[in-house]
């Protein structure tokens, strides 16, 4: 992690493991989530 360049919303992510796997486990939900993130 050290070794890379992230944007502070990610980096901030890794302190929280259960929501990484939680949205890697519904990586539908996940995408749509950010598609209509995107569209606002």
């Amino acid at each position: 992690m050290a070794q890379q360049v992230w944007d502070p919303s990610v980096e901030l992510l890794v302190a929280f493991p259960q929501v990484l796997v939680m949205l890697d486990e519904k990586l539908d939900s996940t995408t749509q989530l950010g598609e209509a993130f995107l569209a606002r």
